[in-house]
């Protein structure tokens, strides 16, 4: 498993064994179920975390998982990441804005960026590779804007060729951004709306933002590297597009560009190293 996937499993266990004996299944159970301040989802990592610590020790456990209500993910105006984005570039933790600005281009998860060196970078030609992709998704390029680039040359002038770029633990780097320095901005500029937006919202704009300007679900599943495009589906509910009179499709090379001008489609527009082509309902 990933390190941060172990961290996260080993608390909930040190949580637990707070409460219980870890040994006396029934007891584990009855202390997840009557503790009130735990939501569902969380007494669901507690128990498969437990699950992986019995298995360890040799002892099979199944537990009938507690019912967790989906919800959609939260997805800011864009002028709000950007407000915050320039919040960071002028404050101490300057660092952060060009990993903020890369999750907006590049939708990928936090720890993905997390995992980026300066051997992933090639400002020459102005793109970015994730040759390291969490969850089992393919790997993944895209193309840097011109600002993006600006901020990434001091980063990478100063970084080791193959060290991480941002090389504090994942959950130093969260509690930076979320405690230390989006709340004081969102307070200092009354934007409570800022104080919603965490890092893993940067996906939530990216994966939205790709479908309305596209309206293709598999190029969308492509960009965010989902393995299920059940996944995916949800960007489609965020945005109201019952009042589109076009179809869009993408195209990633000649081949699917060719066919889709056969098939009645005119070109659009680039977008991430992408053809974008519409034709009318």
């Amino acid at each position: 498993m990933a390190e941060a996937t172990v961290a996260g499993k080993l608390e909930c266990l040190r949580n637990l064994a707070k409460r219980v004996d870890l040994w006396d299944s029934q007891a584990v159970e009855d202390v997840v179920r009557e503790t009130a301040n735990w939501g569902n989802a969380y007494k669901n990592r507690v128990l498969y975390a437990y699950q992986d610590w019995l298995l360890f020790h040799g002892f099979e456990y199944k537990f009938e998982p507690y019912c967790v209500n989906s919800k959609l993910p939260y997805v800011p105006l864009e002028k709000d990441i950007d407000q915050l984005i320039y919040g960071f570039a002028v404050s101490k933790a300057k660092r952060y804005a060009a990993m903020l600005q890369l999750a907006k281009e590049t939708g990928w998860r936090p720890v993905e960026i997390f995992r980026l060196t300066p051997a992933d970078f090639d400002l020459e030609r102005q793109i970015v590779t994730l040759n390291d992709p969490a969850k089992r998704s393919e790997p993944r390029q895209v193309k840097m804007s011109d600002k993006l680039v600006a901020m990434m040359k001091p980063l990478l002038a100063d970084t080791p060729f193959n060290a991480r770029v941002w090389s504090s633990k994942p959950k130093k780097i969260r509690r930076t951004f979320t405690e230390e320095v989006r709340n004081r901005i969102a307070d200092k500029l009354g934007a409570l709306n800022l104080r919603k937006i965490t890092l893993k919202t940067f996906r939530n704009f990216k994966g939205t933002m790709t479908y309305y300007k596209t309206k293709d679900i598999v190029y969308t599943q492509r960009v965010l590297g989902h393995k299920n495009i059940k996944n995916t589906l949800v960007y489609i509910h965020l945005v109201n597009f019952d009042s589109d009179e076009y179809v869009a499709k993408v195209a990633t090379n000649l081949e699917e560009a060719c066919q889709l001008i056969e098939a009645g489609f005119e070109y659009v527009t680039e977008m991430d190293g992408a053809k974008i082509f519409r034709k009318r309902k």
